[in-house]
């Protein structure tokens, strides 16, 4: 990985210079970037977009245990489940 690299932001879009040291890329030749092993939640409220067949897709549920019970959907008093 090159370190040196630089970030341009130029009117309405962003040059990426990279030192010849690190690698030759030729004019027009499409660079990938990388934005990490992401869940698709966090790309798209982070970067806008989705990725489809996500490895990294991963959805964390969160609820609270009291309104399962008023729900109906926990355990009762006795420690049975509904």
């Amino acid at each position: 990985m090159c370190h040196s690299m630089r970030w341009h932001f130029v009117a309405s879009c962003v040059q990426l210079q990279v030192p010849p040291c690190c690698v030759q890329v030729s004019a027009g030749e499409p660079l990938l970037l990388s934005y990490g092993k992401l869940s698709n939640d966090f790309l798209l409220m982070d970067y806008g977009f989705v990725v489809a067949a996500n490895p990294h897709d991963a959805v964390q549920l969160r609820f609270d245990v009291g309104l399962m019970q008023v729900g109906g959907l926990g355990e009762s008093a006795e420690g049975v489940a509904h």
